[in-house]
């Protein structure tokens, strides 16, 4: 199966840094970035030195027309999304909650908490596609592991209720003279 990633905010700093180590991996990438077109440019070129097939997007990650548009770009260049590295994100300007304005706060939300939200269900949606496949395969394997864990806790729970007849019954019912708790 073919690897692609979608890694938004990847034109810096961890973002850039995640491409590189995926392009090592053989995955064909996508690099969002918001404004900073030569940075995501100069790590296009970078990960395209290393071999992988790769693209730059701008979009605004918290609007969801850009976040469509940006998935609808990856499918018809790079193929079905198979990951996604949610990056982007701000902070802004260093200041006192009390002093920032509504617009600011929510500027800050949408970029930090709506954002990754969207890319999210965009990812799903077509990851989802991808894994149907296999899905029931995977529900029994997760099935079995579950049902082994159960047991293991199980067996625990029943070891540490005979421990607690044998022990811990003196022990948490036990006070020392004079102690009124």
């Amino acid at each position: 199966m073919d690897k692609v990633i979608v890694i938004t905010g990847g034109g810096r700093g961890i973002g850039a840094a995640t491409a590189l180590l995926a392009a090592a991996q053989g995955y064909r990438i996508c690099i969002n970035y918001q404004s900073d077109e030569q940075a995501a440019h100069s790590v296009l070129e970078q990960v395209r030195a290393l071999g992988a097939q790769a693209i730059a997007v701008r979009a605004d990650v918290s609007i969801e027309d850009e976040v469509i548009a940006m998935f609808q770009r990856v499918d018809s260049e790079l193929g079905r999304v198979t990951a996604l590295v949610n990056n982007a994100g701000t902070v802004g300007q260093k200041s006192r909650v009390d002093e920032m304005s509504e617009f600011r706060i929510l500027k800050i939300m949408k970029t930090n908490v709506l954002a990754p939200i969207l890319c999210a269900k965009h990812a799903i949606l077509r990851m989802s596609q991808t894994w149907r496949a296999g899905r029931k395969y995977r529900q029994r394997l997760l099935s079995r592991r579950t049902a082994r864990f159960a047991e293991r806790v199980c067996r625990l729970r029943r070891v540490q209720r005979c421990a607690g007849h044998v022990h811990g019954g003196s022990v948490q019912g036990s006070r020392r003279r004079g102690d009124s708790r």
